[in-house]
Formats: structure tokens, C-alpha cells, sequence
């Protein structure tokens, strides 16, 4: 996580969250809880469908917005998601 970061994060249950985040700018998500199950993810480079992501994994770091709005969902437990900053990067 770098200085200026936005961080949010997506509470237990189902839930689903607009990035307001700019074409080609990075989105890391990463567990808080042992599992998030049903993550499901519009408008981003690496699609993601009903997929379980354990704590610790790195497969939800460094995808790439693409679609604008781009969106993710989750059915259960606690998710971090990082939207990285671009310099020379605003959101439309």
C-alpha cells in the first residue's frame, strides 16, 4: 500500500462495490477473512466468477480496470480492495 492509495473495504455478507477508479489503473484485492467466497468482478482485466479467495493468496493482486464502472462482488467474508493510484491518472 502506497501514500495515497484509496483503500475500502467490502463487509461480510453479500455486497458489491462501484470503483471509482480510472481506465488503466491498478485494483488489488486481498482476503481479511480466512475465505471470501463469490467474488465476481465486471470491468477488469482478469474477470473473476464465484471464485473463493483464501487469506493470503496473491491472485487478486495487480488487475487492471478496463470497463468503466467496474464492480466487485461478494457473497461472504471480509475484503480489502486497494485501488493504486496513477500519477497523471484522474477518474473520469
Amino acid at each position: 500500500i502506497a501514500e495515497g492509495d484509496d483503500l475500502a473495504q467490502v463487509p461480510g455478507g453479500e455486497d458489491e462495490l462501484t470503483l471509482s477508479a480510472p481506465l488503466g489503473s491498478t485494483v488489488s484485492v486481498l482476503a481479511l477473512s480466512d475465505r471470501v467466497t463469490g467474488i465476481t468482478y465486471t470491468g477488469l482485466q482478469y474477470p473473476l466468477n464465484d471464485f473463493t479467495l483464501q487469506q493470503g493468496s496473491t491472485r487478486g493482486v495487480s488487475n487492471v480496470v478496463v470497463a468503466t464502472p467496474a464492480t466487485i462482488q461478494i457473497t461472504a467474508g471480509i475484503l480489502l480492495i486497494i485501488q493504486h493510484r496513477v500519477a497523471g491518472v484522474t477518474a473520469q
